[in-house]
């Protein structure tokens, strides 16, 4: 194991070298709920930067905003709850 300072952002510069045991560690936990093809292609086919649309920073889009219109209160709400 190198020291943390060495690490930096893994460059081959410090003497950090990934090899095939790093490899099948990383494939050994996931990395998150969507694989990384999938991730891949909803980078290049573009459908990641249309559903990646927020407000100006530091507020919410529409559609995630409770105060905007239609949103608390504008109607019944469908979800059924039973007791």
């Amino acid at each position: 194991a190198k020291d943390l300072g060495d690490v930096g952002a893994f460059s081959t510069v410090k003497g950090v070298e990934l090899g095939a045991e790093d490899a099948a560690l990383c494939d050994a936990f996931a990395s998150g709920t969507v694989p990384i093809p999938w991730q891949e292609e909803l980078i290049e086919t573009g459908v990641f930067q249309e559903l990646n649309v927020w407000g100006a920073p530091g507020t919410l889009p529409p559609d995630l905003d409770p105060s905007a219109a239609g949103g608390a209160g504008a109607g019944k709400s469908s979800t059924c709850g039973l007791l």
